[in-house]
């Protein structure tokens, strides 16, 4: 689809997004398959607490060191009522995940990783993905169910990329 699309539309970018969570081949093999078959623009890496097999930096380094393209954090976030997440990282909420997050891109580009932007995902709370039309919402977003901001994300948010709060 990617080559295609590249076909039509000699311009457009076009950036994997992978679930790699640790270092090892194992965890390249989605990621290499595409960059194989069509000129990668970026290459995505989603990292969750629960999913998370090592550090976000060693994560960025090796996908780094492996192709040589910009990198994307293409999906991140925190379930404030997620068991692992707070088993792994005891003190942690969203807004500590999100600086956590930018301090370990930052090292990363710090060693020469180009690193091109964070996405958090979602930005607002959502049903869980086995209930889709359930009522209930996980707490994972900066909007929540009732339309209200969750203010230790914004509050990171404002810090992280020097905007004034509304």
């Amino acid at each position: 689809m990617a080559r295609v699309a590249r076909d039509h539309h000699p311009n457009i970018g076009i950036m994997t997004n992978d679930p790699i969570t640790g270092v090892g081949d194992r965890q390249f093999e989605a990621t290499d398959a595409i960059v194989s078959a069509v000129d990668v623009d970026v290459v995505g890496v989603n990292y969750y607490p629960h999913t998370a097999r090592t550090s976000l930096i060693k994560v960025l380094l090796s996908t780094w060191g492996r192709y040589r393209k910009p990198i994307m954090v293409s999906e991140t976030s925190w379930h404030d009522g997620h068991p692992v997440h707070h088993r792994r990282h005891p003190r942690l909420h969203k807004g500590t995940w999100l600086r956590h997050i930018l301090d370990q891109v930052r090292m990363a580009q710090f060693h020469g990783v180009i690193v091109v932007g964070v996405c958090w995902y979602p930005i607002v709370d959502c049903p869980p993905w086995n209930a889709p039309g359930s009522r209930s919402r996980w707490s994972h977003g900066l909007i929540r169910k009732d339309m209200s901001l969750d203010s230790l994300l914004s509050a990171e948010l404002t810090k992280a990329t020097g905007l004034r709060a509304a």
